[in-house]
C-alpha cells in the first residue's frame, strides 16, 4: 500500500471529527435560538444541520471509496476453502483480534465516537495484523471484509456488556464494564 494512503485515511477521520464539532456547534446555536423564541433563526439552523448531515454522509462515502480503491490495488488472497467450509484463520483476521483496538480507540476518543472515526483508527492500529483477504470487498461490494468483521466484533462486545447498547445511530460507545475489562487486559499484557 502506498505510503500516503494512511495519511489520507487519517485526514478523512480528522475531517469527520471537524464536521461533528461543527454539527455540535450548530446544535447548540439552534437550542439557543429556540430558547430565545427566535424560530426563524432556529429553522435556518435546522436547514444547516440537514445540509451538514448530507455532507457528512458524502464524506463517509468518499472515505469508504478511498479504502475500497486502495484495497483493490493490494495483492489478493484466493479464498482458501472448499464448499461448505469457512475461511481459515490464516487468511482472515478473527473478530476477537478487533476487541482491544476497538475499546482502546473508544477510550482515546473519550468513550464514544462515530463509526467512521473508530474504524479509521482501528485500521491504523491493526495495519500489520490485517491480511490481504481482509482488504477485499464483500461479495455484495458494500464494504471491505475487515470493516464487516469489526462491526460483528462490536455486536459481540455489546452482547458482552463491554459496549453500550442503544447508542445513537452511527456512534459506538464503551461501557463502564468495557473500561474495566480493557484495564484488566492491559494489566495482563504488562505482567
Amino acid at each position: 500500500m502506498p505510503a500516503g494512503y494512511d495519511r489520507v485515511s487519517v485526514q478523512f477521520a480528522s475531517l469527520l471529527r471537524a464536521i461533528k464539532s461543527v454539527a455540535d456547534a450548530i446544535d447548540e446555536e439552534g437550542v439557543q435560538a429556540f430558547r430565545r423564541h427566535d424560530y426563524e433563526k432556529a429553522n435556518r439552523i435546522v436547514e444547516q444541520a440537514r445540509w451538514l448531515g448530507t455532507f457528512q454522509k458524502k464524506v463517509e462515502a468518499l472515505q469508504e471509496e478511498w479504502s475500497t480503491f486502495w484495497a483493490s490495488t493490494r495483492p489478493t488472497a484466493r479464498e482458501i476453502r472448499t464448499p461448505g467450509h469457512r475461511i481459515s484463520r490464516e487468511v482472515r483476521t478473527p473478530e476477537e483480534a478487533f476487541e482491544l483496538p476497538i475499546l482502546e480507540t473508544l477510550v482515546e476518543f473519550g468513550g464514544r465516537a462515530s463509526v467512521a472515526e473508530v474504524l479509521a483508527r482501528v485500521k491504523a492500529k491493526m495495519k500489520d495484523a490485517l491480511t490481504p483477504y481482509d482488504y477485499q470487498p464483500l461479495p455484495s461490494g458494500s464494504e471491505l471484509r475487515w470493516r464487516n468483521t469489526a462491526r460483528w466484533c462490536r455486536k459481540k462486545l455489546v452482547q458482552k456488556g463491554l459496549m453500550v447498547r442503544g447508542s445513537p445511530h452511527g456512534i459506538w460507545e464503551i461501557s463502564d464494564e468495557g473500561r474495566r475489562w480493557l484495564a484488566e487486559q492491559k494489566g495482563r499484557q504488562t505482567d
